[in-house]
């Protein structure tokens, strides 16, 4: 939904209005759909069509490569392990086809009948350079713990899959090797364990530079997504344009509350080359936080569950945290460990219970905090709770924040910082500015599409846009966000001339 706003501006050294005619920014998501898939001709001899289980003995034939999977349910197979190998410019394949539509365009697992899906238990892809597209991975529905796929090979692609059921500690999905990507897919509905944790997709120890982009992933008893411990770190891996949250009407069973961890549990970070960065970037997330389960019972949306690991160089930019309890954490309990040169960059936090931010456990420093907008937390909730040491809380927009607790004396810089109803800090620099909630009926809605493969809906935030009507905040002339030297993962200014996570477009 595009609006039409004046901006909170970093201007000139007072509180001031603005009247230009801008718009917000779009943090929709980037929607990826299978594309460029091969046409089935039975004429080629490198490709094979299977329509039963004798079928599939033919899939690590090295004179073949393209492997169309009709309907059916395959599996009393088992475990189909991918041994062979392709190419970058010639990976093998395994996609669905339906011969009675012919080569018509692929319709996502998701929609499709129990029938007309093409089912799997568990897919091992050992080998590389494999392109996944379309199946229907059905774990157990008893507890029998086990991945469905398994990316143990470098440079594979899961595209456009329906994963539900089962699942262990190692995810339904599981990452092993390097350079792998799940994208399009819906990993959903884990099995419940009691004191065991049945994950959705994981990031194992090995990997590097691998992604998950553009997924729906909801109702997983454990964490939704997990970085897991590695020997070094975990260079590079993406986390972008995923919808992840919990909501017990969509699971399989009748159940009241859903017993759930997190969105993303980091057990491990990146490394300084910005290449090496680990990116949480355009995700929403929405409703995690509020049923206890797994092995841990941790509520933070974002959190770092454990106290060894090397949890550094991580940006998370551009996401959405909707009604969760704890959308960010850096600590559960005794756990988090510590961890430096994080970047909060441009998110929108709303409805918090707990905190809407809680970096904790006196072991966090060169943190950056900047450009967020934070909204409608619930008593006795905090915007902020704080404890990092040498770090930046610049640039944010923060309406009916209640108020915050930060430790002082710790080299912590907040200022250039705009509040509505929200109590002023002690330590707040003299460049903040506060608002009369009157204000706010000024405001107007930001809205966003969640749930774009099961359900799709547009769920709304209210009054966290401002109009051309509204007092703004001008502030600098000189970008100072960003100044300060060793905060986040880099040391770059930014150039924003605006406070929250709504920014204007030309």
């Amino acid at each position: 939904m595009v609006l039409a706003v004046s901006i909170i501006w970093l201007g000139v050294n007072s509180c001031a209005s603005n009247n230009s005619d801008v718009h917000t920014e779009d943090l929709g998501k980037e929607v990826l759909y299978a594309d460029d898939l091969p046409i089935y001709d039975t004429s080629n001899s490198a490709m094979a069509l299977i329509k039963n289980l004798e079928d599939w003995e033919q899939v690590n034939d090295e004179d073949k490569s393209y492997f169309f999977v009709s309907p059916g349910d395959y599996t009393a197979l088992g475990e189909i392990v991918l041994t062979q190998s392709g190419s970058t410019s010639a990976p093998r394949w395994v996609i669905y086809y339906n011969p009675a539509l012919g080569q018509n365009p692929m319709t996502h697992p998701v929609s499709l009948a129990n029938t007309d899906r093409a089912a799997i238990r568990q897919l091992t892809v050992a080998g590389n350079n494999w392109q996944i597209v379309g199946l229907y991975g059905e774990g157990y529905k008893d507890q029998t713990r086990t991945h469905i796929i398994k990316l143990q090979g470098d440079s594979n692609v899961v595209n456009s899959v329906l994963t539900e059921f089962g699942s262990s500690g190692g995810g339904q999905i599981q990452i092993v090797g390097d350079y792998n990507v799940v994208k399009n897919s819906v990993v959903r509905n884990t099995m419940i364990t009691p004191g065991r944790d049945n994950h959705g997709i994981v990031f194992t120890s090995e990997t590097d530079y691998s992604q998950v982009i553009g997924c729906e992933i909801y109702n997983c008893a454990g964490d939704a997504i997990q970085i897991h411990p590695s020997d070094d770190v975990h260079k590079g891996c993406i986390i972008r344009d995923n919808d992840i949250y919990i909501d017990p009407t969509k699971y399989f069973e009748v159940i009241d509350r859903f017993p759930h961890e997190n969105g993303i549990d980091f057990k491990d970070g990146g490394s300084s080359d910005p290449k090496d960065w680990v990116r949480v970037e355009r995700n929403h997330f929405a409703w995690i936080g509020s049923t206890e389960g797994g092995s841990g019972g941790s509520p933070g949306a974002i959190d770092f569950s454990n106290a060894s690991g090397h949890k550094a160089y991580i940006k998370f930019s551009e996401n959405v945290f909707y009604e969760c309890v704890l959308p960010f954490t850096t600590a559960t309990g005794s756990g988090g460990g510590s961890s430096n040169h994080l970047s909060i960059v441009r998110n929108i936090f709303y409805k918090a219970s707990i905190a809407a931010i809680r970096p904790v456990t006196q072991k966090q420093f060169s943190h950056e905090y900047y450009f967020n907008t934070i909204v409608d937390v619930e008593e006795p909730g905090l915007w902020m709770e704080s404890e990092i040491w040498n770090s930046d809380i610049m640039g944010n927009l923060i309406i009916n924040g209640q108020n915050a607790v930060i430790a002082a004396n710790k080299g912590v810089n907040t200022d250039y910082n705009v509040f509505y109803n929200t109590e002023f800090l002690p330590l707040e620099g003299g460049n903040s500015c506060m608002f009369d909630i009157s204000k706010l009926d000024e405001f107007g809605d930001y809205c966003f599409e969640f749930q774009r493969f099961t359900t799709p809906k547009t769920l709304c935030i209210n009054k966290i846009v401002p109009n051309e009507k509204i007092l703004v905040a001008s502030l600098s002339d000189t970008p100072v966000v960003g100044a300060n030297k060793d905060r986040g993962v880099d040391d770059l200014i930014l150039n924003q001339n605006w406070v929250g996570a709504l920014s204007p477009i030309n």
